[in-house]
C-alpha cells in the first residue's frame, strides 16, 4: 500500500492575508465579498421605487384580469331566490327577491312564494311572479314579491312555500322548492337555490 505524497506545489502554495479592520482576511474571500458587493448594488441600481409601483400595478391588473374571467367569462349558473320574513303585533311580511348571481342569463323565472299555516295548511296569502328573461348578475325584486298578512296571530308557527323554475343558458330545466318554518324568530332569512353549478 502506497502513500500519496503531496507535491511541493502544493505544500509551497501560500494563502494570502489581507488585515481588514484589524483582522486578518484571506484575499480569495475578500474577493469574493466585493464581487457580491458590487452585483447587490448593480441590483439596487435597477430595483427603483418606480419599478416597484409599476410592477405591483401590473400584479394588481393580471389578479383583476383573472378575476374577470372567472366573474364573465366561465359559463356558470347560480340563480336564487333571497326570503326575508318579518313579524310585529300588526301582521307579517314576507319580501323575495330573484337573483341571477351567474355569468349567464336565464328565462322563462318562475317564483311561487305561499305564506300558510303551520298546524292544518290554510294558505293565508300567495304571490306568483314569471320573468322571461334575467340576464347575469343582475337581480328582480317589487311588490310582486312581497306578501303582507295582517290580522294574524304573531309569535306562532307558520310555513313559507318558495318555488324556483327557469331554464339556464345550456337549455337545461331546473326547479327548486322549500318550505320553511317560521315564526320562532322576529326576522330570519335564508336563500332558496341550488348553489353554484358551471355550464361547461
Amino acid at each position: 500500500m502506497t502513500k500519496k505524497t503531496p507535491d511541493a506545489s502544493e505544500t509551497d502554495e501560500e494563502i494570502e492575508f489581507v488585515e481588514v479592520g484589524g483582522r486578518l482576511i484571506e484575499r480569495s474571500t475578500l474577493e469574493r465579498a466585493r464581487r457580491a458587493a458590487i452585483t447587490a448594488a448593480a441590483i439596487r441600481a435597477k430595483v427603483t421605487p418606480r419599478r416597484i409601483v409599476a410592477a405591483t400595478f401590473v400584479l394588481l391588473l393580471i389578479l383583476a384580469s383573472l378575476g374577470a374571467a372567472v366573474y364573465y367569462l366561465i359559463p356558470y349558473d347560480r340563480t336564487r331566490v333571497e326570503v326575508v320574513f318579518s313579524q310585529s303585533a300588526a301582521g307579517h311580511v314576507v319580501l323575495a327577491e330573484i337573483v341571477n348571481g351567474g355569468s349567464r342569463s336565464v328565462e322563462n323565472v318562475v317564483v311561487d312564494l305561499t305564506f300558510s299555516q303551520a298546524s292544518n295548511d290554510l294558505v293565508l296569502n300567495s304571490t306568483s311572479v314569471n320573468i322571461t328573461l334575467l340576464t347575469a348578475h343582475q337581480s328582480a325584486a317589487g311588490d310582486d314579491l312581497e306578501l303582507l298578512i295582517e290580522g294574524v296571530s304573531g309569535w306562532e308557527s307558520y310555513l313559507v312555500s318558495v318555488t324556483l323554475s327557469y331554464i339556464d343558458a345550456a337549455g337545461n330545466t331546473h326547479q327548486i322548492t322549500e318550505v320553511k318554518q317560521v315564526g320562532d324568530w322576529q326576522l330570519e332569512r335564508w336563500s332558496v337555490g341550488d348553489g353554484l353549478r358551471l355550464l361547461i
